[in-house]
Protein backbone atom coordinates (compact mmCIF):
# COMPACT_ATOMS: atom_id res chain seq x y z
CA UNK A 1 0.00 0.00 0.00
CA UNK A 2 1.40 3.40 -0.88
CA UNK A 3 0.65 6.32 1.26
CA UNK A 4 0.58 9.69 -0.03
CA UNK A 5 1.01 12.94 2.39
CA UNK A 6 0.35 16.11 1.59
CA UNK A 7 0.82 19.62 3.22
CA UNK A 8 -2.87 20.42 4.30
CA UNK A 9 -3.12 23.59 1.50
CA UNK A 10 -5.44 23.32 -1.35
CA UNK A 11 -3.00 23.10 -4.48
CA UNK A 12 -1.84 20.20 -2.21
CA UNK A 13 -4.65 18.67 -2.16
CA UNK A 14 -5.37 19.02 -5.73
CA UNK A 15 -1.82 18.01 -6.44
CA UNK A 16 -1.97 14.86 -4.56
CA UNK A 17 -5.39 13.78 -5.64
CA UNK A 18 -4.16 14.19 -9.35
CA UNK A 19 -0.78 12.19 -8.90
CA UNK A 20 -3.34 9.55 -6.84
CA UNK A 21 -5.23 8.95 -9.97
CA UNK A 22 -2.67 7.92 -12.24
CA UNK A 23 -0.98 5.45 -9.87
CA UNK A 24 -2.14 1.71 -9.52
CA UNK A 25 -2.49 -0.73 -6.32
CA UNK A 26 -3.88 0.64 -2.76
CA UNK A 27 -3.48 4.06 -2.37
CA UNK A 28 -4.17 6.16 0.68
CA UNK A 29 -3.99 10.22 1.21
CA UNK A 30 -2.97 11.85 4.14
CA UNK A 31 -2.28 15.49 5.03
CA UNK A 32 0.64 16.24 7.05
CA UNK A 33 -1.22 16.70 10.39
CA UNK A 34 -3.45 13.52 9.96
CA UNK A 35 -0.48 11.02 8.71
CA UNK A 36 0.49 8.46 11.28
CA UNK A 37 3.45 6.23 10.17
CA UNK A 38 2.48 2.04 9.54
CA UNK A 39 3.93 -0.57 9.30
CA UNK A 40 2.58 -2.00 5.67
CA UNK A 41 2.93 1.15 3.77
CA UNK A 42 5.05 3.17 2.05
CA UNK A 43 5.28 6.79 2.78
CA UNK A 44 5.30 9.27 0.05
CA UNK A 45 5.46 13.10 0.18
CA UNK A 46 3.83 15.07 -2.31
CA UNK A 47 4.91 18.62 -2.50
CA UNK A 48 2.32 20.95 -4.21
CA UNK A 49 2.74 22.05 -7.46
CA UNK A 50 0.37 25.09 -8.53
CA UNK A 51 0.97 24.49 -12.16
CA UNK A 52 -0.52 20.81 -12.02
CA UNK A 53 -3.00 21.74 -9.33
CA UNK A 54 -4.61 24.60 -11.70
CA UNK A 55 -4.52 21.89 -14.47
CA UNK A 56 -6.07 19.41 -12.50
CA UNK A 57 -8.75 21.77 -11.73
CA UNK A 58 -9.68 22.04 -15.23
CA UNK A 59 -9.90 18.15 -15.64
CA UNK A 60 -12.09 17.99 -12.20
CA UNK A 61 -14.39 20.73 -14.49
CA UNK A 62 -14.26 19.83 -17.93
CA UNK A 63 -12.99 15.63 -17.91
CA UNK A 64 -15.29 14.15 -15.71
CA UNK A 65 -18.59 12.74 -16.35
CA UNK A 66 -20.28 15.15 -14.76
CA UNK A 67 -18.18 18.15 -13.19
CA UNK A 68 -16.71 17.53 -9.75
CA UNK A 69 -15.02 20.69 -8.73
CA UNK A 70 -17.48 22.49 -6.41
CA UNK A 71 -17.81 18.81 -4.44
CA UNK A 72 -14.22 18.35 -4.25
CA UNK A 73 -13.78 21.92 -2.79
CA UNK A 74 -16.56 21.96 -0.81
CA UNK A 75 -15.27 18.42 0.72
CA UNK A 76 -11.74 19.43 1.37
CA UNK A 77 -13.42 22.87 3.33
CA UNK A 78 -15.01 20.45 5.38
CA UNK A 79 -12.09 19.88 7.15
CA UNK A 80 -13.18 15.88 7.89
CA UNK A 81 -10.16 13.33 8.87
CA UNK A 82 -9.71 11.21 5.99
CA UNK A 83 -11.31 13.81 3.60
CA UNK A 84 -8.37 12.58 0.81
CA UNK A 85 -9.53 9.14 0.44
CA UNK A 86 -13.16 10.01 0.63
CA UNK A 87 -12.68 12.18 -2.76
CA UNK A 88 -9.79 9.74 -4.05
CA UNK A 89 -12.70 7.35 -3.75
CA UNK A 90 -15.31 9.31 -5.24
CA UNK A 91 -13.35 10.64 -7.82
CA UNK A 92 -12.16 7.08 -8.62
CA UNK A 93 -15.41 5.42 -8.95
CA UNK A 94 -16.44 8.13 -11.19
CA UNK A 95 -13.45 7.68 -13.48
CA UNK A 96 -14.31 4.45 -13.77
CA UNK A 97 -18.45 4.81 -14.01
CA UNK A 98 -19.60 3.89 -11.23
CA UNK A 99 -22.50 4.51 -9.10
CA UNK A 100 -21.46 7.65 -6.55
CA UNK A 101 -25.16 8.00 -4.87
CA UNK A 102 -25.10 9.00 -1.18
CA UNK A 103 -21.92 9.22 -1.23
CA UNK A 104 -20.02 10.84 2.18
CA UNK A 105 -18.47 13.47 -0.15
CA UNK A 106 -21.94 14.57 -1.35
CA UNK A 107 -22.90 14.73 1.99
CA UNK A 108 -20.04 16.71 2.87
CA UNK A 109 -20.84 18.85 0.15
CA UNK A 110 -24.37 19.37 1.05
CA UNK A 111 -23.36 20.43 4.85
CA UNK A 112 -21.06 22.92 3.66
CA UNK A 113 -23.27 24.64 1.40
CA UNK A 114 -26.18 24.75 3.96
CA UNK A 115 -23.59 26.40 6.78
CA UNK A 116 -22.70 28.87 3.79
CA UNK A 117 -26.60 29.64 2.68
CA UNK A 118 -27.16 30.13 6.77
CA UNK A 119 -23.70 32.11 7.36
CA UNK A 120 -25.15 34.79 4.87
CA UNK A 121 -27.42 35.40 6.98
CA UNK A 122 -26.07 35.37 9.84
CA UNK A 123 -23.18 37.70 10.10
CA UNK A 124 -23.20 40.84 11.94
CA UNK A 125 -21.22 43.91 11.01
CA UNK A 126 -20.56 46.18 13.38
CA UNK A 127 -18.13 49.61 12.75
CA UNK A 128 -14.94 49.25 15.01
CA UNK A 129 -12.98 52.53 15.95
CA UNK A 130 -10.24 52.09 13.31
CA UNK A 131 -13.16 53.26 10.78
CA UNK A 132 -13.65 49.22 9.65
CA UNK A 133 -16.63 46.87 9.69
CA UNK A 134 -15.93 43.90 11.88
CA UNK A 135 -17.76 40.54 12.44
CA UNK A 136 -16.81 37.50 14.43
CA UNK A 137 -18.14 33.87 13.22
CA UNK A 138 -17.43 30.49 14.46
CA UNK A 139 -18.99 28.30 11.65
CA UNK A 140 -18.59 24.73 11.36
CA UNK A 141 -16.49 24.47 8.23
CA UNK A 142 -14.00 26.33 6.93
CA UNK A 143 -15.97 28.90 4.55
CA UNK A 144 -14.86 32.39 5.36
CA UNK A 145 -13.57 32.35 1.45
CA UNK A 146 -17.15 31.42 0.36
CA UNK A 147 -18.43 34.21 2.09
CA UNK A 148 -15.78 36.60 0.56
CA UNK A 149 -17.42 37.36 -2.75
CA UNK A 150 -20.82 37.82 -1.24
CA UNK A 151 -19.78 40.77 0.87
CA UNK A 152 -17.17 42.12 -1.35
CA UNK A 153 -20.33 42.72 -3.55
CA UNK A 154 -22.21 44.10 -0.93
CA UNK A 155 -19.53 45.93 1.19
CA UNK A 156 -17.44 47.70 -2.15
CA UNK A 157 -17.55 51.42 -0.45
CA UNK A 158 -16.48 50.08 3.34
CA UNK A 159 -13.31 48.37 4.20
CA UNK A 160 -14.66 44.82 6.31
CA UNK A 161 -13.32 42.01 8.05
CA UNK A 162 -14.92 38.55 8.73
CA UNK A 163 -12.56 36.90 11.47
CA UNK A 164 -13.49 33.12 12.04
CA UNK A 165 -11.93 32.79 15.61
CA UNK A 166 -11.81 29.12 16.02
CA UNK A 167 -9.38 28.76 12.79
CA UNK A 168 -7.84 32.56 13.59
CA UNK A 169 -8.43 33.38 10.31
CA UNK A 170 -10.18 36.30 8.57
CA UNK A 171 -11.11 37.89 5.26
CA UNK A 172 -9.91 41.52 4.81
CA UNK A 173 -12.01 43.17 2.15
CA UNK A 174 -11.44 46.85 0.87
CA UNK A 175 -13.50 47.94 -2.34
CA UNK A 176 -14.46 44.93 -4.46
CA UNK A 177 -11.19 43.12 -3.35
CA UNK A 178 -10.17 40.49 -0.62
CA UNK A 179 -7.59 38.39 0.89
CA UNK A 180 -7.45 35.35 3.41
CA UNK A 181 -4.82 36.41 6.40
CA UNK A 182 -3.85 34.64 9.61
CA UNK A 183 -5.46 36.87 12.68
CA UNK A 184 -5.38 35.28 15.97
CA UNK A 185 -8.49 36.35 18.61
CA UNK A 186 -8.40 40.47 19.44
CA UNK A 187 -10.76 42.62 20.80
CA UNK A 188 -11.70 45.75 18.21
CA UNK A 189 -12.52 48.97 20.18
CA UNK A 190 -16.15 50.02 18.60
CA UNK A 191 -16.90 52.99 16.76
CA UNK A 192 -18.24 55.40 19.55
CA UNK A 193 -21.86 55.85 17.63
CA UNK A 194 -21.69 51.58 17.52
CA UNK A 195 -23.18 51.14 21.29
CA UNK A 196 -26.20 52.79 20.41
CA UNK A 197 -26.69 52.21 17.19
CA UNK A 198 -26.71 47.99 18.29
CA UNK A 199 -28.86 48.78 20.79
CA UNK A 200 -31.41 50.34 19.23
CA UNK A 201 -31.24 47.25 16.57
CA UNK A 202 -31.88 45.34 20.06
CA UNK A 203 -35.16 47.23 20.96
CA UNK A 204 -36.21 47.04 16.85
CA UNK A 205 -36.10 43.51 17.19
CA UNK A 206 -38.22 43.08 20.34
CA UNK A 207 -40.58 45.23 19.53
CA UNK A 208 -41.11 43.10 16.57
CA UNK A 209 -41.72 40.07 18.63
CA UNK A 210 -45.29 39.21 19.30
CA UNK A 211 -44.63 37.38 22.78
CA UNK A 212 -48.08 34.75 22.40
CA UNK A 213 -46.50 33.43 19.32
CA UNK A 214 -42.73 32.92 20.27
CA UNK A 215 -41.84 28.94 19.33
CA UNK A 216 -38.48 28.29 21.37
CA UNK A 217 -38.08 24.69 19.29
CA UNK A 218 -38.97 26.35 15.55
CA UNK A 219 -36.42 29.00 16.44
CA UNK A 220 -33.74 26.78 17.73
CA UNK A 221 -34.06 25.05 14.47
CA UNK A 222 -34.18 27.92 12.52
CA UNK A 223 -31.57 29.71 14.56
CA UNK A 224 -29.36 27.50 16.61
CA UNK A 225 -27.77 28.64 19.20
CA UNK A 226 -24.07 28.06 18.05
CA UNK A 227 -24.51 31.30 16.14
CA UNK A 228 -26.11 33.68 18.87
CA UNK A 229 -23.06 34.82 20.65
CA UNK A 230 -22.58 36.19 17.18
CA UNK A 231 -25.70 37.96 16.15
CA UNK A 232 -26.06 41.73 17.95
CA UNK A 233 -30.32 40.67 18.02
CA UNK A 234 -29.06 38.05 20.71
CA UNK A 235 -26.70 40.20 22.93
Amino acid sequence: MKELVYDGSFPGFLTVLGKALTEKGEIQIWSEDEYRPSLFGTAQKVKADLDFALEFKKKLVFDFPEPVYRPVLYAYLAEEEGTGNLVFDFLHKLKRKEAVFAHRVGELCQGVTREKVRMLGFVRFRKVESGYFYASIRPKYNIIGLLAPHFASRQANHQWVIHDLDREMAVLGREKDWEIKPLPPIKFPEDIAEEEIQKLWREHFKALSVPGRINRKRQNNLVPRRYWPHLTEKG
